[in-house]
């Protein structure tokens, strides 16, 4: 399992190993549609509370 990538994005540490580089589409698609529906739940969170004033302050 080696790194292919260490970056930060603000506060958050990602690394990305070359683990599932060597799956199968199908799995591939599984990982990217739920890294997708974590981030669409922040973003309306944040949207929610931008809308009842509770904005949090930028990273």
């Amino acid at each position: 399992m080696a790194v292919i990538r260490d970056y930060y994005n603000g506060l958050c540490h990602i690394t990305v190993h070359d683990d599932y580089i060597t799956h199968d589409p199908a799995e591939i698609q599984k990982i990217i549609d739920r890294v997708s529906q974590i981030v669409i739940n922040e973003e309306f969170r944040r949207y929610i509370q931008s809308r009842e004033g509770k904005e949090e302050p930028p990273a």
